[in-house]
């Protein structure tokens, strides 16, 4: 059993499935944000959960990956638009920190503790001024997670 918390149990499809030794109340399929946010719920109204998810983690399309040199970074769903009422009072809930972004002007970057403004190129947009190592190190990072 991945996770397991008072009525609620995770069993991710890809370690096997077992089902829990106790009859649940429902079944949610998938651990992504609309599973969990369904399965507590369910756990709010006093009915004990099975939850199924296909991979060894929940949290859906919200992934970070570790980098070779131990930074994370995020390769899934990182950004919440205005209008996502509902995640962001999950985010809210949850008591978890938001930041804010930008999509016209000057870029920033936070790295080892300093902090970095740079405009983006034409030719490379938002590309930041890192090696290329540290490029290749990101584009691995999102391959890992669409190919795993």
């Amino acid at each position: 059993m991945l996770f397991h918390y008072d009525n609620l149990h995770i069993y991710p499809s890809t370690i096997k499935i077992v089902m829990p030794r106790t009859p649940v109340d429902t079944v949610v399929i998938g651990g992504g944000l609309a599973g969990l946010t369904a399965a507590s719920t369910l756990l709010a109204s006093g009915q004990s959960i099975l939850l199924l998810e296909a991979r060894s983690s929940i949290g859906g399309k919200v992934q970070n990956r570790a980098l070779n040199n131990g930074s994370v970074t995020e390769v899934g769903a990182e950004f919440i638009g205005p209008t996502q009422d509902a995640v962001l009072a999950m985010v809210k809930e949850l008591e978890l920190e938001l930041f804010d972004v930008f999509d016209k002007g000057k870029y920033t970057l936070w790295r080892r503790g300093k902090k970095t403004v740079y405009s983006p190129k034409l030719w490379l947009d938002s590309l930041p001024p890192v090696s290329w190592m540290a490029v290749l190190q990101l584009g691995v990072a999102q391959l890992r997670y669409v190919c795993f």
